[in-house]
């Protein structure tokens, strides 16, 4: 059997959860069945550009803002040129222009998941009328969450029946990280209490709820700090929040990283403020990294954290709350273990890379021939 041409369409390859992946999984698919090549609708990013030195072909269209009504006939040249049979669009927007360059033999099959949502998540009045229409042209609709399920039917009028829930999935860091060490490179002390996150420096992401909170602690623990990994463009707000609260010594913008799962291997506790959020792929990886995790009680986080037992869920944006939570496990090291250990094992029982992976190879099979 000849292989078969996956395309995936996506906003960039720039930096973030989605974006990682679906170069987590251009890289994992059966290379022996699938030929996988990444279609980027604005431009391929860092992420992109290192699928294309390991040797992925990765397109980028530069979409314009608006709807860019060219993407329907660039996307459908792209299909035509390389035979594909499967588009795998991520997000709305790509399935949108991926069901309108379809061609008329329903061919490829299109395989659209919605990562995340926005914030406020409100219905649209053009979706909700044309979507009963676009999802005709979809084979499979995933969602990453109940949550994010539920947000589909009620604000976008897909129907409930044709959406499946795949919740995403980390590989397994088995490589054991010197904390100590790893510490003394962040120049954090061995006897701190540390705090960490990792995510685009986005609105959305509420870190100052999180700044807020270190304000709170540093007033009753002085050995409390908060790394914050990432980049963005709220970094100079941030940046000025912890300014304007003399939390200098307390709170670290550390940029854009590539070794966040060994900056969590080195901390004590994970935190994440979201406003809203899918399955988020860093809470997965501090679960693995045996964290327990404070989170707002928002989007899939509650599908994810099994409160009280993994970790603990916070109202949204209320920083008194969270900074109390985080308290409970700064006062109780033993708490702290327990959960960092069941928070391990959920994350190696359910939200595995593997499982994830054969569910989508599964759904590629399907549409294969």
């Amino acid at each position: 059997m000849s292989k078969k041409n996956i395309l995936h369409v996506i906003h960039s390859l720039d930096v973030g959860g989605a974006e990682r992946l679906v170069c987590d999984i251009a890289k994992g698919t059966v290379k022996d069945i699938f030929n996988v090549m990444i279609c980027c609708l604005d431009r391929v990013g860092a992420l992109g550009e290192e699928l294309q030195l390991e040797g992925f072909r990765v397109m980028s269209l530069e979409r314009k803002p608006g709807i860019d009504w060219k993407m329907v006939s660039e996307l459908r040249k792209i299909i035509g040129e390389y035979a594909v049979d499967i588009v795998h669009a991520h997000q709305y927007t790509s399935f949108f222009y991926s069901s309108l360059a379809r061609n008329i033999n329903e061919r490829p099959h299109i395989i659209f998941t919605e990562h995340g949502r926005f914030f406020p998540d409100r219905k649209s009045t053009k979706r909700y009328i044309f979507n009963p229409i676009l999802q005709r042209f979809a084979s499979e609709i995933i969602a990453i969450s109940e949550a994010t399920k539920e947000a589909m039917v009620k604000n976008d009028n897909f129907p409930k029946k044709r959406i499946k829930v795949l919740y995403n999935g980390v590989k397994f860091n088995s490589k054991i990280t010197d904390r100590n060490l790893k510490r003394r490179e962040l120049n954090i002390s061995e006897e701190d209490f540390v705090i960490a996150t990792a995510a685009r420096l986005d609105s959305i992401k509420n870190y100052s709820m999180l700044i807020r909170m270190m304000k709170r602690l540093s007033v009753s623990a002085s050995d409390i700090k908060l790394l914050i990994a990432g980049s963005g463009s709220e970094y100079e707000k941030l940046a000025g929040e912890i300014d304007a609260f003399n939390l200098s010594g307390h709170v670290r913008l550390l940029g854009h990283r590539r070794d966040v799962p060994d900056i969590f291997q080195a901390s004590d506790l994970f935190v994440l403020s979201s406003l809203s959020e899918g399955t988020s792929v860093t809470l997965l990886e501090a679960m693995y990294s045996g964290l327990p995790a404070v989170v707002t009680n928002v989007g899939g986080n509650p599908e994810v954290v099994e409160n009280g037992v993994t970790g603990l869920l916070v109202n949204s944006d209320d920083d008194e709350d969270m900074a109390e939570k985080a308290l409970i496990f700064y006062n109780d090291r033993s708490k702290l273990k327990g959960f960092g250990e069941a928070a391990r094992m959920r994350a190696q029982r359910l939200f595995s890379f593997e499982t994830m992976m054969k569910n989508y190879e599964d759904l590629y099979l399907k549409y294969a021939n």
